[in-house]
């Protein structure tokens, strides 16, 4: 492996280590409002129970741009198109 095969594996599990410690702390200690999911609904100013119609310009922007990364990164990494 070349100095940038390092890096990338090594950024790779950074971050999943940099998710997943806080996210299963979360859920270990019964706190799920420390959670990924409920941080980014209360930056959002997600309810509970509010369905898509009542969302704003905001909530379609983040959600559009989630849709085409997590898209991209499919199609990219398990499929192994756009390479």
């Amino acid at each position: 492996m070349n100095g940038w095969s390092w890096y990338w594996t090594g950024w790779f599990f950074a971050m999943f280590v940099a998710f997943a410690v806080p996210e299963f702390w979360a859920l270990a200690t019964h706190h799920p409002e420390n959670t990924l999911s409920e941080n980014f609904w209360r930056l959002e100013q997600q309810l509970p129970g509010q369905d898509f119609m009542h969302w704003t310009a905001l909530h379609y922007l983040l959600g559009v741009i989630l849709a085409v990364l997590l898209l991209w990164l499919i199609g990219h990494l398990v499929f192994g198109i756009w390479r």
